[in-house]
């Protein structure tokens, strides 16, 4: 699906995703329905692939994410 830049794809139009800032891991993992093992899980591989996207385009990752 091609979609312009300034689209963006969500199940209910003109509201925002939930923000999980500031909330403890406990509170996330019960709103999104996982365990806190499935949250880690989630959160490794989104790291490697964020690490791997910075290596890919020459960008430092521990500048990016504040190491």
């Amino acid at each position: 699906m091609d979609l312009p830049l300034n689209t963006s794809v969500s199940a209910n139009p003109g509201t925002k995703p939930p923000s999980y800032d500031g909330c403890t891991l406990e509170e996330a993992t019960t709103e999104l329905g996982v365990s806190i093992e499935r949250a880690r899980q989630i959160e490794a591989q989104a790291l490697r692939k964020l690490r791997f996207f910075c290596w890919r385009h020459g960008w430092n990752y521990h500048l990016l994410m504040g190491d």
